[in-house]
């Protein structure tokens, strides 16, 4: 969700809920005023946030997620555990189909 947030509102995430320094957030959003749609600071808040809540282990799980729903690359689906796997199919609208017709 903090990959979503607005430019009007990331530099002010950044300094209530991350441990970054005002010269580092301030360098980090030079870069995203400069480059916007590389979404650095969005990337950076949600990074910083979901290892302070969910420690290394659960920041590698949320990148290898991410990149499997957002890269359109098929293959990086077998990177991913069961629990990754049943993870996104929370987050990503799903069918089921019958094989009998």
């Amino acid at each position: 969700h903090f990959r979503n947030t607005s430019d009007t509102k990331v530099e002010e995430y950044l300094k209530i809920f991350t441990f970054l320094s005002l010269n580092e957030i301030q360098q980090l959003m030079e870069i995203h005023r400069t480059k916007p749609h590389e979404y650095a600071a969005q990337i950076k808040l949600a990074k910083q946030i979901t290892l302070l809540v969910h420690g290394e282990k659960g920041l590698e799980s949320a990148i290898r997620s991410t990149q499997a729903m957002f890269a359109q690359n098929i293959d990086l689906l077998h990177n991913l555990t069961e629990k990754e796997i049943d993870g996104l199919s929370v987050s990503v609208p799903t069918i089921q189909m019958s094989l009998n017709p």
